[in-house]
């Protein structure tokens, strides 16, 4: 029988944020036949104690569970529909690895998703990195399949020696772990720099499965009413944090 685990990474320390989206993701993972993890400390790589802790833990997560057949991971600002299917199911055979394409491409009519997809604020940092340090990199292929790493849903035995040969690179390469360090956002664009440009197979899902913080004035009436994407992600700020409390619509 496949094993399945969904992990909540580094949930929120006030606690009261966590409060809607820990019941939510318990309830999935019962409903989904999952092992549930919520980590509330970092998870440490000796071989690259200089590395950020944030970016360590994120690296970790992807070698740690290898006898799992199947692990999502998940951020802590993420709540999942109790009607949604189960998204295990969305990693089909021929796929290593199942993510959104962020920026919610599609949701608005009329979205303008090549000019629209990515915010250069969040996925232009590091490249320089990437093309110094990843093999073939390319500026263009890396921004028009540029994913949102807050729902994350991989097979580890497929990506457990591609991460393992990342954080060699980082090891070996000192001065690339000065940049990371130096760099927001960076476990999310190292992460989609390397394996976009290996062999992994990608699979792009639908972006109801990574809602990205329904924005209140153009989608206010969809935020407030039943809710309808499978998970919605309210993306960290203090704002998202506040509405993530309270928000009781997935049941």
């Amino acid at each position: 029988m496949e094993k399945r685990l969904i992990v909540v990474s580094n949930i929120f320390s006030e606690f009261k944020f966590n409060n809607q989206n820990i019941l939510s993701l318990r309830h999935a993972a019962h409903r989904w036949g999952a092992d549930f993890l919520e980590l509330t400390s970092n998870r440490p790589i000796s071989k690259l104690s200089n590395l950020n802790p944030l970016s360590q833990t994120r690296l970790r997560m992807m070698i740690d569970f290898t006898d799992y057949d199947k692990v999502l991971i998940l951020d802590p600002d993420t709540i999942i529909n109790t009607k949604s299917p189960n998204i295990f199911n969305e990693l089909t055979p021929e796929y290593d690895l199942a993510v959104v394409m962020d920026g919610n491409p599609g949701r608005f009519e009329n979205y303008d998703f090549k000019g629209n997809h990515v915010d250069p604020f969040v996925a232009r940092p590091g490249m320089e990195l990437f093309k110094n340090h990843i093999l073939n990199f390319d500026e263009s292929t890396y921004i028009n399949n540029y994913f949102n790493n807050g729902v994350f849903l991989y097979r580890p035995k497929k990506i457990y020696s591609h991460t393992i040969k990342m954080i060699n690179v980082m090891f070996e390469n000192p001065e690339f772990v000065d940049g990371v360090n130096q760099t927001m956002f960076i476990h999310q664009n190292l992460t989609n720099a390397w394996f976009i440009f290996s062999d992994i197979n990608i699979k792009k899902l639908d972006n109801t499965w990574n809602w990205i913080a329904p924005d209140i004035n153009l989608e206010f009436d969809m935020f407030l009413g039943e809710m309808k994407p499978n998970i919605y992600h309210f993306c960290g700020t203090d704002m998202s944090k506040e509405r993530l409390e309270t928000y009781d619509r997935w049941r």
